[in-house]
């Protein structure tokens, strides 16, 4: 080595992609907003992968990726509730493969309600969420899942009445169901009051269709809300947005015509899981 170039030698490796000011930026925006790395890449106008954002808001010891609170605790008789259904279902096993599980997801043209994850600054409190506001519209949509099979798509509108929830599955769920769910098949939907209303009942007793008890403030004991989950990020991948309701419609459509029926085994076989969960945690939330 000459001596005379001793302090001198360049560094190797690859050059690093965010300067200093670049990270600070970053964590500026997480540590306030409510942002996820492709917005703060978006944003910045930072030329690199969204990866890149990830690494530098994970690599800042101030930071951590957790899941948003975005429910009230559960009161004693939810709990009770839970452990109930826990207690019925826990070997329910194969018999999983006849329930179809259902919901309503809303989207809006801005973008989605809330975040499932965020960046907590652990400097700070963590955040509450209940609802975000997002202004240009949004869609209503219903659907089913099953093992063997779901349901298309039903848009639906944002004030349904016991009337038209029955009129919903009419047109889209009960002429499957026991193709899909088989001649004993269980159809699971939540506490709302169109649903749990006798006109309601009434009708899916003379379709010969079971329903399934279920414990009120429970979506993380619902597969369907992780394929909602899944449905939502592949909408609103890379930070888009619609301009008209037509549009993000046949967003969702597309989407949701291109799931992969193993996913749907998947989320479906975690039953057994979810339910051992809510032993552990002694009726309280999952991590589902």
């Amino acid at each position: 080595m000459n001596p005379e170039h001793y302090g001198q030698n360049k560094s190797t490796g690859r050059p690093k992609v965010l300067n200093d000011r670049d990270s600070r930026h970053i964590l500026r925006i997480i540590s306030s907003e409510l942002k996820s790395c492709p917005q703060v890449q978006h944003e910045l106008g930072l030329e690199c992968h969204r990866s890149t954002v990830y690494r530098a808001a994970r690599s800042a010891e101030n930071f951590d990726f957790r899941k948003a609170n975005s429910k009230p605790p559960l009161k004693p008789e939810h709990v009770k509730e839970r452990l109930e259904f826990t207690r019925k279902y826990i070997d329910f096993g194969e018999k999983w493969y006849s329930v179809m599980f259902s919901d309503e997801k809303k989207f809006n043209l801005d973008g989605p309600d809330g975040f499932r994850y965020y960046w907590h600054d652990l400097r700070k409190d963590p955040k509450i969420f209940s609802r975000r506001q997002f202004g240009g519209g949004s869609v209503m949509v219903w659907a089913g899942i099953a093992y063997n099979g779901c349901t298309e798509i039903a848009f639906i509108t944002t004030h349904e009445s016991s009337s038209s929830y029955i009129e919903t599955l009419n047109q889209y769920m009960v002429s499957q169901f026991h193709e899909i769910c088989g001649i004993n098949g269980i159809f699971q939907q939540d506490n709302a009051s169109i649903h749990t209303s006798r006109k309601t009942r009434d009708w899916l007793a003379k379709q010969n269709i079971s329903l399934m008890s279920w414990p009120s403030r429970s979506p993380d004991l619902n597969p369907i809300e992780n394929i909602w989950a899944d449905l939502t990020r592949r909408v609103y991948r890379n930070g888009r947005q619609f301009n008209s309701c037509n549009d993000l419609k046949r967003a969702i459509s597309e989407e949701w015509s291109m799931f992969d029926q193993s996913h749907i085994h998947c989320v479906i076989l975690s039953m057994k899981d979810r339910l051992v969960e809510v032993i552990e945690k002694k009726g309280q939330v999952t991590s589902y």
